[in-house]
């Protein structure tokens, strides 16, 4: 069914008959979320006095998103032009004169607000180190220094893997410290770093 012809249904429901009912209960099927489809597939199956009117009137009250539009359609009303929403009824007032007196003037301040923000040069304002009163803190050096709450054997591994060596001879000697019951497997490593080093020099 061509989109013409389902329009033109929608609007003369009255054209509906048995030669329709076919191709309506086609669409229902071809598709299932198309709610047009359902109201006329049960206005379809009322005119020709079909069993299942029933059901194909509850699934396309489901699907409806106006019921009053689908209740006219059932009734023989069609499309209505007192159901129809206007252009007017989905726009604002424009005058203030058909606002509320608050709401127009907390317009005005509003808009009072923006002119003067813009003629100021619209610039936002920012504190420099005299006006904040503080110093400000390089706090990029504390976040790449080695800190002892993250010397483990796996940061370790990673250092050298990165070929820091240096750092990660470092890492070690600490671990051999930190964990004496392991200080000759950390010799061992320790020895290794120390080899590759002298080679790289």
């Amino acid at each position: 069914m061509k989109p013409q012809e389902i329009l033109k249904l929608l609007k003369n429901s009255a054209q509906l008959s048995e030669t329709t009912l076919p191709q309506t209960e086609q669409l229902v099927r071809d598709y299932p979320w198309f709610a047009a489809a359902h109201a006329l597939y049960a206005k379809n199956l009322k005119i020709s006095g079909r069993s299942g009117y029933e059901e194909a009137l509850r699934k396309a009250a489901l699907l409806s998103p106006d019921r009053r539009w689908l209740k006219n359609l059932i009734t023989g009303a069609g499309l209505s032009d007192k159901h129809t929403r206007t252009a007017e009824e989905y726009t604002l007032p424009e005058s203030p004169a058909e606002e509320p007196l608050n709401a127009s003037e907390s317009r005005l301040d509003k808009s009072r607000l923006i002119e003067d923000f813009l003629e100021k040069g619209a610039r936002f304002n920012t504190f420099s180190e005299d006006e904040s009163g503080k110093q400000t803190v390089d706090l990029s050096e504390k976040a790449v220094s080695l800190n002892d709450e993250i010397v483990t054997e796996s940061f370790a591994n990673i250092l050298v893997s990165q070929k820091k060596f240096v750092e990660a001879l470092d890492v070690f000697q600490k671990l051999s410290l930190r964990f004496p019951e392991k200080s000759i497997y950390f010799a061992a490593r320790i020895e290794e770093i120390k080899k590759v080093l002298n080679i790289n020099n």
